[in-house]
């Protein structure tokens, strides 16, 4: 393989040499082609592809900027017909690197803002799209990426020609998987699509949303989020509030769906809707009580999902907003850092749940979410949720602020002794954090006992705590500083049981000058100079 790439850089080194300079990149190009068109290896003729879409870049950028050809000649410069071959290549590892090179092609162009005629991009267009409807699903991934990229490079009047046409068919397709593409492509172009053709994605949209497949709508409800955000930045007027509204509408609609997985879908995306809002209509918009219906719901997945957003979407909504019970479930996280994480199958029976009776019992949310008879595989198990909470604690602690840390501190207390390094690893990372949110009189009688434990576990979690001892030992008084820094010192003696990984010290090595910063002068002298000479010697 390596040969065969030393071969074909070879060839176009060989082809630029003998070529002046202004067209080097356009030589090597059709050296390229060359060597596609005629290599009969298929190891050679991947080896050629996976170099199209930078290549062709160079020449596109080099002519532009030099002058050799532009504008509309650039047509012939491309290899148009050559591409729409490979995009129907029979082998499937040529067709998926095909659309991961145009790919490639628009992020340089794009990165070179050269200007490409809008028939030049049509026709890269058309053959990202034919790649779209591909049945492996490795090149449809590439392909709709493509299709994002190429759209990000096209003229901006020429949009709604250009993609309008293609998603309309996408969406009106037979085949759920096509009809799924079309959503994910509204979400990811959602900004050029609505800035241009706000009508008619506001029908698709709806359309969509509303599909027969339930893929399709678990599609539309994770796509919601990058659609309400391009509403509300694009700023139609009045068309803008109505189609956000709509937009919230179907959302809510899609929530209590008859499909736990479509359900799941927006558990996972409710905090990033909230967050795709001005902060004082967040809370209205999404609402704690659809929050509190999903983390409520019959499906164990659907629980965690929304118990695993909770965090971020309390940081979203704020303190007014974030209910006793809402704190509750974030705090009731915590309670499965001890738990042994089981894998589960989310087939089966989860698979054929219907609407009947979603909702379970408020206090026993996060318990039922992460209990052994939940089904619930290791991602979502309880370790994975308690490392959530520990994730998000000093976000949800600064949004709450110091009046409620009662409400958390049984949380923080349950990841302070998880059996689980991970989360206590989190935690010695945050720390910091936690203690910005408390303030400084909170911080030392809540967090110091803390930090004294984490101080003398594992060297995984002593890691997180050290790279950020002078940010923690900044949110205390003074008088309480002194106190951790022969903790900290005591760290330089390599040969010791107490620090015999050579990383902590490095770790603790350069804290030292952030410390004599926030340190009385005489503590400078006495302590962390003779502790940095002792270190310049350490082995």
């Amino acid at each position: 393989a390596v040969e065969i790439i030393e071969g074909v850089d070879s060839f176009m080194t060989s082809v630029n040499g003998d070529a002046e300079d202004g067209e080097a990149p356009v030589e090597s190009l059709r050296a390229l082609v060359m060597f596609i068109d005629g290599s009969a290896d298929p190891n050679q003729r991947m080896s050629g592809i996976a170099r199209l879409g930078a290549a062709a870049a160079r020449a596109v950028n080099d002519a532009a900027v030099s002058g050799f050809c532009a504008g509309d000649r650039l047509m012939g410069l491309l290899p148009l017909e050559l591409i729409a071959e490979l995009a129907q290549e029979d082998d499937c590892e040529a067709r998926q690197a095909t659309a991961e090179q145009l790919k490639t092609f628009a992020n340089e162009v794009s990165g070179a803002r050269v200007t490409l005629a809008p028939e030049i991009v049509g026709q890269l267009l058309a053959s990202a799209f034919l790649l779209v409807e591909d049945d492996v699903d490795e090149v449809v991934s590439a392909a709709e990426a493509a299709v994002a990229g190429l759209a990000s490079i096209a003229p901006r009047s020429n949009i709604e020609r250009l993609l309008v046409p293609a998603l309309d068919e996408l969406a009106e397709s037979e085949e759920e998987e096509v009809r799924m593409s079309a959503v994910r492509l509204s979400g990811l172009m959602a900004p050029l699509l609505i800035g241009c053709a706000p009508v008619v994605v506001h029908e698709r949209v709806e359309e969509l949303a509303l599909d027969s497949a339930f893929r399709v709508r678990k599609e539309m409800a994770l796509a919601m989020p990058a659609l309400l955000r391009a509403v509300v930045n694009e700023g139609l007027g009045e068309d803008s509030v109505h189609f956000a509204d709509r937009l919230l509408e179907l959302f809510h609609g899609l929530t209590q769906d008859d499909t736990w997985s479509v359900r799941k879908a927006c558990a996972q995306v409710v905090a990033e809707m909230a967050e795709s809002l001005p902060e004082s209509e967040r809370a209205a918009a999404a609402p704690p009580e659809t929050v509190e219906f999903l983390v409520n719901d019959i499906s164990p997945f659907v629980r965690s999902a929304a118990l695993e957003s909770l965090g971020r979407y309390i940081v979203a909504v704020g303190s007014d907003a974030a209910s006793l019970a809402l704190v509750g479930h974030f705090a009731a996280l915590a309670a499965g850092a001890n738990a042994v994480t089981t894998t589960g199958d989310e087939g089966g029976a989860a698979a054929s749940e219907s609407r009947g009776d979603r909702r379970g019992g408020a206090s026993t949310a996060a318990t039922a979410a992460v209990g052994p008879s939940s089904g619930v595989a290791a991602e979502t198990g309880p370790a994975a949720l308690a490392l959530a909470c520990a994730h998000h604690l000093p976000g949800v602690a600064l949004t709450l602020k110091a009046e409620r840390w009662g409400e958390l501190h049984d949380a923080f207390e349950g990841l302070l002794c998880s059996l689980q390094w991970r989360v206590r690893r989190k935690l010695a990372c945050a720390l910091h954090e936690l203690a910005r949110a408390l303030g400084p009189d909170l911080a030392v009688e809540a967090l110091m006992p803390a930090f004294e434990v984490l101080l003398e576990d594992q060297d995984e979690v002593k890691e997180g705590l050290v790279a950020h001892f002078t940010d923690f030992l900044e949110t205390i008084h003074e008088e309480h500083r002194l106190r951790f820094l022969h903790r900290l010192l005591s760290l330089q003696t390599y040969d010791s049981d107490k620090c015999a990984n050579w990383r902590l010290r490095e770790l603790a090595a350069g804290q030292l000058a952030c410390l004599a910063q926030i340190l009385p002068r005489e503590s400078c002298a006495d302590a962390i100079l003779p502790t940095a000479l002792s270190m310049c010697h350490d082995p």
